[in-house]
């Protein structure tokens, strides 16, 4: 079987002719339009990478967008259908040594001259032929060296993800096979991301230098892991499974990013410790984490005195309140209510 007629002209007679009777068929090609240009956005992008990592170059998204959507928008007035940036040339290009943006423009040249000189040769190209070519580049453009690295360092995830993208590349499609990679991937990260690590360790007024009959029972809660839809009820069953503890230090210097379920969550465990009679502090946010408290009202709803730098400056108020609050304390002493408090991320030190 070979190639068949190619066109011999540049502007073919099936093409784009603007009329007023096209206008109601927008509401009908909307969603198919935005569907192909999301595609080939997603592809040429792809092909962009392949080619910036193949080169060591990187790829500049937005003029490589722009370029596609002015071609594709001029293409359909020729008689042309939406084209996108192809891995299979780019690959081709930079293993026959094309280091410049030439290696396209060459390319379409000679494509073009032949088209409209040699159409009829070309013609008679068997498919065949033309699909060793492509086995040959398939083969050339998988970086083997990652692939080894998967392996031999069992890392299962990314393994599952390359095996599923090749069979998906086998029985659907290159376009389609990217999005089930995709999507696999982003699977597997939210499920290893929802791991929270949750340790808890009583504090020991003695250990620190303290010893007082009144010093309060107090809980330092340990979070290690991202705070987020996924992984917020683990926190939760976690602190309410634990013996109750008066005071609750938790330490959240460990969490890099925090989202609206996590700060409904510690609100949830703040308002279920204040009725049961006891308090909470917080300590080591990040700023990524405190941003999301402050927006959402959650550091003014519980109180700036309750949050501290790290652990052991909460550790520092909750003994200096058990002191004040000690029957020794002269008559002229504030009360521990009335006592400042150190405000959110100032160091005592």
């Amino acid at each position: 079987i070979a190639i068949g007629a190619i066109p011999r002209g540049i502007v073919l007679e099936d093409r784009l002719i603007p009329n007023r009777s096209d206008l109601e068929l927008i509401p009908q090609l909307m969603v198919p339009a935005l569907a192909i240009g999301m595609l080939g956005a997603i592809e040429s992008l792809l092909c962009g990478i392949v080619g910036g990592r193949m080169t060591g170059r990187k790829l500049a998204v937005n003029q490589e967008l722009i370029a596609q959507g002015i071609g594709n928008i001029a293409l359909p007035f020729f008689g042309g259908v939406p084209a996108t940036a192809a891995i299979a040339r780019t690959s081709v290009g930079v293993k026959a040594g094309g280091v410049t943006r030439m290696v396209s423009i060459v390319q379409s040249i000679t494509l073009l001259v032949g088209a409209l000189f040699f159409g009829a040769l070309l013609g008679h190209i068997p498919l065949s032929a033309l699909s060793g070519v492509l086995f040959v580049t398939a083969w050339r453009m998988n970086e083997w060296h990652s692939i080894r690295y998967y392996w031999n360092h069992r890392l299962k995830g990314a393994v599952a993800a390359f095996f599923a993208t090749m069979l998906a590349t086998i029985a659907l499609d290159l376009t389609q096979a990217i999005v089930v990679g995709l999507g696999l991937s982003v699977v597997l990260f939210l499920n290893q991301a929802s791991k929270l690590e949750v340790n808890t360790a009583p504090v020991r007024w003695n250990d620190i230098g303290i010893v007082s009959q009144r010093s309060p029972d107090a809980t330092v809660v340990y979070i290690t892991g991202p705070l987020f839809f996924g992984s917020v009820n683990q926190l939760v069953e976690r602190i309410e499974s634990m013996p109750f503890s008066k005071i609750l230090i938790l330490s959240m210097r460990g969490v890099p990013m925090a989202d609206v379920s996590s700060v409904q969550a510690i609100e949830h465990i703040w308002r279920e410790h204040v009725k049961g009679g006891g308090t909470i502090y917080v300590s080591g946010l990040q700023p990524s984490v405190q941003k999301v408290m402050e927006r959402s009202g959650l550091i003014t709803e519980i109180g700036e005195q309750h949050f501290f730098w790290s652990a052991s400056q909460a550790i520092d108020r909750i003994a200096e309140l058990s002191r004040q609050a000690e029957p020794e304390t002269s008559p002229q002493a504030p009360p521990a209510e009335s006592l400042d408090e150190f405000p959110l991320g100032i160091s005592t030190a």
